[in-house]
């Protein structure tokens, strides 16, 4: 993932459905800290797929260099659940700042 960009990000969740509970997927590094409530999930033969989005504003919170994410979530009977957390590379741009289309 690159700084000041809009990835998307998608994270395979297996042995859980999500659908159907609150969940968020954070992305941490440093003192930064993204949390993305109830992203896009698509149920699957094994679990589901969770796709998110970003900001140029939310990837250009982090700098270049390893940040971590993970996805949490909780059922309607409040078990809370976790993924184990994983490593993300953020990538440098040249340019600082957002940029826009004219």
């Amino acid at each position: 993932m690159r700084r000041g960009t809009t990835p998307t990000l998608t994270c395979t969740v297996n042995g859980a459905d999500l659908s159907s509970t609150t969940f968020y997927v954070t992305i941490e590094q440093d003192e930064v800290e993204l949390n993305i409530k109830n992203p896009d999930c698509k149920t699957t033969e094994t679990g589901c797929e969770i796709t998110v989005v970003l900001t140029q504003e939310q990837t250009l919170q982090l700098r270049s260099g390893r940040a971590q994410i993970q996805i949490r979530w909780i059922d309607e009977n409040g078990t809370a659940s976790a993924t184990p957390v994983k490593t993300l590379d953020v990538e440098k741009i040249l340019k600082e700042g957002e940029i826009s289309y004219e």
